[in-house]
């Protein structure tokens, strides 16, 4: 009788194999250019992977492997593609899916910072493009009418400022320094700051521009009295 395993192999391989053969022409090739497909594609190769290989899914393998090899940072050899395709499963823990902007923390993270980041622009897809692009991250990013977006998890450490990021959590405001933030900016960040520091006790002199902890240029310390006045100092 087949294992569970087994028949999972056996309903990808029937199901995914001919819509991979048939979109792996010019277009599929082309709509793989998206980042964010890239990695769904390598997500999809790894679960492909950790499943153990029977006859039926020798294709599906073979193409999990290529997936990984042309997207994914970590390639696989030869010598190793053979041996996934027709003998082992890959252990889970073997290949992580690259992620870009943050890494994650085994346990509770000791949170004691808040650091306000501008973008230096007010175009919110190019921004979270070019985080993309360049492996950082916020924690949070608020755009140009207050809306409040959540990038990484807290416990994670976002890669937004550096050398500053294992206690602190990062928030970005879509702004361009020496202009003026909106003051629906101003509501959402002083709400925002005010509840985190209070989960986290973390106190006023803590609460940061990242002008103060790095070269980069931030208005943050223009604001910061008006949007911490509901925090004990």
């Amino acid at each position: 009788m087949l294992s569970s395993i087994e028949k999972v192999s056996k309903i990808l391989a029937a199901i995914a194999l001919p819509f991979i053969l048939l979109y792996l022409g010019n277009d599929f090739t082309a709509s793989l250019k998206d980042k964010d497909i890239h990695q769904k594609y390598v997500e999809i190769a790894v679960g492909i992977l950790t499943n153990e290989p029977t006859e039926e899914t020798k294709e599906l393998r073979s193409w999990a492997v290529q997936v990984i090899n042309r997207y994914a940072e970590i390639k696989i050899d030869a010598k190793l593609e053979s041996i996934l395709v027709d003998q082992t499963a890959l252990p889970s823990s073997a290949l992580e899916v690259p992620r870009k902007g943050f890494r994650t923390v085994e346990g509770k993270r000791q949170i004691k910072r808040i650091i306000v980041s501008d973008t230096q622009q007010d175009n919110t897809q190019a921004e979270l493009a070019a985080l993309d692009n360049h492996g950082v991250s916020y924690h949070y990013l608020i755009d140009l009418d207050g809306s409040v977006m959540k990038l990484v998890d807290e416990n994670n450490i976002a890669f937004h400022t550096t050398r500053q990021n294992d206690d602190s959590i990062g928030i970005g405001v879509m702004h361009r320094s020496g202009e003026t933030y909106t003051d629906a900016q101003k509501a959402s960040l002083k709400r925002l700051i005010t509840e985190i520091a209070t989960r986290y006790a973390i106190a006023k002199s803590n609460i940061l521009a990242k002008s103060e902890v790095s070269n980069k240029r931030s208005d943050f310390n223009t604001i910061k009295e008006s949007v911490l006045t509901d925090l004990a100092p």
